[in-house]
């Protein structure tokens, strides 16, 4: 990521040979963002639009997990999660 952000969502390939697909959700972590991928097998491949109308979590770094995020939930409910979670973080 070249800008700060709160969190990135995007798709896991498959996961791929040894887990590329999920490979930067720590690095992501580190940062502070939330990170979290969604099924190949639910979305498609860089389409964003059906990341978060079709997808569903298959992965999540800490930061994410205590934001709300879990493996089997929608992206649609993820987002709504993260939202809340940053809202009530900046005290809004």
């Amino acid at each position: 990521m070249k800008h700060d952000v709160f969190a990135a969502l995007y798709n896991d390939a498959g996961f791929g040979i040894d887990d590329a697909g999920i490979s930067r959700l720590p690095a992501l972590g580190a940062r502070g963002i939330a990170g979290v991928t969604v099924s190949a097998w639910s979305a498609r491949i860089g389409d964003g639009q059906s990341t978060y109308r079709d997808g569903y979590v298959t992965a999540v770094n800490g930061r994410a997990a205590r934001c709300g995020g879990e493996i089997g939930i929608s992206a649609i409910e993820l987002v709504a999660r993260l939202v809340a979670a940053r809202v009530k973080e900046l005290g809004k």
